[in-house]
């Protein structure tokens, strides 16, 4: 059964398996607190849920279940840093984003945002959950030249390994 398959699972897969929901029922709470009440190796949890793109969820999981406070102050600050590094991250990113797709659309040029940044902004709505590593779009066949340009112009340069990537200071 799923609930006895869990009990295997290593204790910290499984409060990070609970921080993906983000919203704590009671029961939930109560199951992570038993969990972090157990001798576990939070710095492990905490590199585990950054290494897994999960940081964001562990600190806003447990910061809603009102978890977040029990924890060693230096767990918390940790926690706190790898939310705001994501935000910071995640915002500069967007931000780029921002001023291509108003270039793209003053030139009538259409881009479909897919994967993660099209995950944050249309599910997670917080620029803190998920970090964004890249930006992948997808354009129309004779629409490419076009949007290369414009991100040439926009100081990107064309990646000599993945020639359809585009980067821009690394």
């Amino acid at each position: 059964n799923a609930h006895g398959a869990s009990s295997f699972m290593p204790i910290e897969h499984r409060i990070l398996t609970r921080a993906a929901r983000l919203t704590p029922d009671e029961h939930q709470r109560q199951e992570v607190s038993a969990c972090l009440s157990q001798p576990i190796d939070m710095e492990f949890l905490i590199d585990l849920a950054a290494t897994e793109g999960m940081g964001g969820f562990l600190y806003k999981y447990l910061l809603n279940a009102d978890i977040l406070e029990s924890l060693a102050p230096r767990y918390q600050k940790k926690l706190h840093a790898c939310y705001t590094y994501t935000v910071r991250s995640n915002r500069r990113l967007i931000h780029a984003l921002s001023g291509i797709l108003e270039t793209l659309e003053r030139n009538e040029i259409q881009m479909v945002l897919i994967q993660g940044v099209s995950l944050l902004q249309n599910v997670y709505q917080d620029p803190g959950l998920r970090p964004l590593a890249d930006i992948d779009t997808w354009v129309l066949p004779d629409m490419y030249q076009p949007v290369a340009d414009i991100l040439l112009a926009e100081g990107f340069e064309s990646d000599a390994d993945y020639p359809n990537t585009f980067i821009k200071d690394g």
